[in-house]
């Protein structure tokens, strides 16, 4: 979740890591979604695992990241808050263990999220180029407030790069301060 000026915008991440967050300032919460409810006391910040891989892929040290883990109402999600954001330019793996469904069975789906954080990709194609520039530049003006509902509410959330609830210049300038980063090769990390 990333907030847009006084907006909460919640983006769901598909499994297999080919999701990207844009915005700049990183990822400080993931929400982990269950298809059935799950036994809160099974849920605590202890069974988080969270490793990364760096653009050069190294491993990005996340040991000074602390979690916390809320259940949310009806127990058929998890938030994962970050103490710190995760950084720009690296790929994410976040593992929740030992979730138990309510007749105590672990579940061992949808239990985590592979992403990339990558600022200025509002296309999310895993790199920032070109298309990235062009795009958010053709919706400068647009807000504030942006609009998640339009037709191209997508595009809206992912160009707002600034988080300030607009798309305006400043987005643009930060698109084109990251061009040539490319996500597309760096693998997936693995946790301990």
């Amino acid at each position: 979740m990333v907030t847009h000026g006084t907006q909460t915008i919640t983006r769901e991440i598909a499994q297999g890591g080919t999701f990207s967050e844009p915005r700049n300032g990183g990822v400080s919460k993931l929400r982990l979604t269950f298809s059935s409810p799950i036994k809160a006391s099974s849920v605590s910040a202890a069974n988080v695992v969270k490793c990364g891989k760096d653009a050069s892929g190294n491993p990005v040290d996340l040991s000074d990241i602390t979690v916390t883990t809320t259940v949310l109402s009806g127990n058929t999600a998890v938030d994962i808050n970050f103490s710190s954001t995760l950084g720009d330019y690296a790929r994410y793996r976040v593992r929740l263990n030992g979730v138990q469904d309510l007749a105590c069975h672990t579940i061992t789906t949808n239990n985590e999220r592979i992403f990339t954080s990558l600022w200025g990709d509002a296309t999310g194609d895993l790199r920032v180029n070109v298309t990235d520039i062009g795009g958010v530049r053709s919706l400068e003006g647009t807000g504030p407030p942006i609009n998640p509902g339009a037709t191209n509410g997508v595009a809206q959330v992912r160009s707002d790069v600034e988080t300030n609830n607009q798309i305006d210049t400043a987005d643009t300038a930060l698109v084109t301060s990251k061009a040539g980063n490319d996500a597309r090769f760096i693998t997936d990390p693995t946790c301990p």
